[in-house]
């Protein structure tokens, strides 16, 4: 959306955008260190350590029960108005797949194609959503009789997980929850003993 540059000022028709590129990449390590400075600002740094221990005992307890699974080649996803954005290795989603097991699917490029993605056949796909429309517009593309990715592994196998943007990036005190639902996404039968 335009923003305007002074109080009372109209907006115009400038578009905001912002190069991504000049971001660090996103961690799980990031995100427990913002956790427990802003612990330290709102003067709650028992709450903040409660968290981020949870952060890095669902890690733990994970990574201590996979041992005999093999790596899931891991697609998130995004769909946009201009195309299927990918979260990679330098995204917290990739960060947190990559941590839980995962082998995450990279592209040179934040886009990809469908046939990119058809290409690469991931056995598990992550759709981040950031409302239920999305979400509910995402699990239509998949489920479309047109559309060539229903012949997609994860679709076939029913595993394509839609997953709120909050919990991926930028995470914060729902990075816990975003590590829990990627790693029930990585290994279902694991958790549903």
């Amino acid at each position: 959306k335009p923003i305007p540059t002074k109080p009372g000022q109209e907006k115009d028709d400038t578009d905001l955008f912002i190069d991504s590129d000049q971001f660090p990449p996103g961690t799980v390590e990031i995100e427990i260190v913002f956790i427990s400075q802003m612990g330290d600002i709102f003067n709650r740094p028992m709450l903040a350590e409660n968290i981020t221990e949870g952060i890095i005992k669902k890690i733990e307890v994970t990574r201590s029960r996979i041992a005999e699974y093999p790596s899931q080649k891991t697609a998130a996803i995004e769909f946009t108005d201009t195309g299927i954005h990918i979260y990679g290795l330098t995204t917290l989603c990739g960060d947190m797949i990559t941590k839980l097991g995962g082998s995450v699917l990279e592209s040179r490029h934040p886009m990809i194609s469908e046939e990119e993605l058809i290409q690469n056949d991931p056995d598990v796909i992550f759709v981040i959503y950031r409302s239920r429309e999305e979400e509910d517009m995402a699990r239509s593309r998949f489920s479309d009789s047109d559309s060539e990715l229903r012949d997609l592994t994860a679709v076939k196998n029913g595993r394509v997980y839609g997953i709120p943007f909050r919990d991926t990036e930028a995470a914060a005190v729902h990075t816990a929850g975003g590590l829990s639902r990627i790693s029930h996404g990585l290994y279902p039968d694991l958790w549903n003993k």
